[in-house]
């Protein structure tokens, strides 16, 4: 038992090494999407549900057919998600929509999913038809439904590719620049960089810039240096998952008000408490006074460690 995760010894060393290798070589190759995505339309009180059950069902499809990258992987390499969709406002096939998403990670010879992204985007405006073919064209802003969507996939395949090599995610973080680039001219909301709400084209530019290259070390410490090797060495795993998330102070320290260092709290909260409330103790002194600076609104959290 280390923090809290039942660990398992089922997986093959060997299959692992190989995604790691594939990851480290071909991660512009790397994965393909298992997702599920809800519709919620109870907020407007709509009898009629078929505009959005077909909404549902075009977006699954959509998201889980759509070949992300040039490989089609296995069931178990593939990244799972959750997307949640809750309609504010629809008229005239015009909907107002917040966006959540849900990214977990698996760790090696775990049965435990590591959450890396859990974000909530309030700002998604789109047109939809129902029984409209929903597909991405990387020339054009055909459907701003389909730009968000496609966005936040490439994004969250190039946080897990960062997660098992070094800025391993570079292709995919363009991927999403290129369509917050499309998008940025359109009149929906969430687009703009100077939004003072969502931004993903701040997010993206963010991630890409060398100004925050910590933030994409910090990941790959955190995931392959860390929490993978929990199992053969948990003490030095903890204090390598401590230099990372101190790591991300640099940031912090430059941008207090970064959006990529609430993402990764928003994600990692829990999972950081779970990890450093039990097990082998290391020393804990910087990093409680780096979390509680960097991450206030989780304090609760932070005054458990050990």
């Amino acid at each position: 038992m280390i923090f809290g995760i039942k660990l398992s010894h089922q997986m093959n060393k060997s299959i692992w090494f190989s995604l790691l290798v594939f990851f480290t070589l071909l991660t512009t190759q790397a994965q393909d999407i298992s997702a599920r995505v809800t519709v919620d339309a109870s907020r407007i009180g709509q009898s009629n549900r078929q505009v959005f059950d077909e909404l549902e069902k075009s977006l699954n499809e959509f998201v889980n057919s759509t070949n992300w990258t040039s490989r089609r992987l296995n069931a178990m390499e593939k990244i799972k998600a959750n997307f949640y969709l809750s309609i504010s406002e629809y008229e005239n096939n015009n909907f107002k929509a917040s966006l959540q998403i849900q990214y977990s990670r698996p760790v090696y010879d775990a049965i435990y999913q590591s959450p890396v992204l859990m974000v909530k985007d309030n700002e998604v405006s789109f047109n939809y038809t129902a029984f409209t073919p929903l597909v991405l064209n990387k020339n054009s802003l055909d459907s701003n439904l389909v730009a968000v969507f496609s966005y936040y996939i490439y994004f969250m395949l190039g946080l897990d590719s960062d997660s098992f090599a070094q800025k391993g995610g570079t292709t995919f973080y363009n991927e999403a620049q290129n369509i917050a680039d499309l998008a940025r001219s359109s009149n929906f909301s969430g687009w703009s960089s100077s939004s003072t709400g969502t931004s993903r084209t701040r997010f993206a530019q963010d991630i890409l810039s060398n100004t925050y290259s910590d933030f994409r070390l910090a990941l790959y410490e955190y995931h392959r240096l860390g929490l993978d090797m929990m199992v053969e060495n948990a003490q030095n795993s903890k204090t390598v998952i401590a230099q990372a998330i101190n790591r991300l102070s640099s940031i912090y320290n430059r941008d207090s008000s970064s959006t990529l260092i609430k993402m990764f709290f928003d994600a990692k909260s829990q999972e950081i408490t779970s990890i450093f409330s039990q097990g082998p103790e290391v020393k804990t002194k910087t990093l409680k006074s780096n979390l509680v600076a960097m991450a206030p609104i989780f304090s609760n959290f932070w005054n458990t460690i050990k």
